[in-house]
Parts: structure tokens; sequence; C-alpha cells
């Protein structure tokens, strides 16, 4: 598998990553584990997606380096 694959394919976990988790809250909120306006539940759900994005883009370089060391 190329770098560019495995690449890839961890964006799009990630992406999996950030729509559960997504989820998970509206499903908290919904069952009353949480308590949380509209508003409130899209900022939260906002942050928490750009924290898993920003978090991946910091560590792409390091999984591209054990990647290459095939």
């Amino acid at each position: 598998m190329s770098n560019a694959n495995v690449m890839a394919e961890i964006a799009q976990m990630v992406e999996f990553i950030k729509t559960q988790t997504k989820k998970n809250l509206l499903d908290a909120n919904n069952e009353g584990k949480i308590d949380l306006n509209e508003e409130q539940l899209k900022k939260v759900c906002f942050y928490v997606e750009a924290s898993i994005g920003n978090s991946f883009s910091r560590t792409a370089t390091q999984i591209e380096k054990v990647v290459n060391k095939k």
C-alpha cells in the first residue's frame, strides 16, 4: 500500500471519528445525558470536530515517517 493510500485511509478514519463523535454528542443531548441548547451543541460539535481535524493534521507527518520506514 502506498504512502498516499495509507494517508487517505487514515483521513477517512478521522472523518468517521468526527461524524461518530458528533452523533454521540447529539444522542447524549437527546437522551438527557448532557443538557445543551441547540446553539451550545453546535458550538461544542464545531470545536470537537476542529480539534480532531487539527490533531490529525499535526500528526500526519509522524504517520508518514512511520509508513516510509517500510
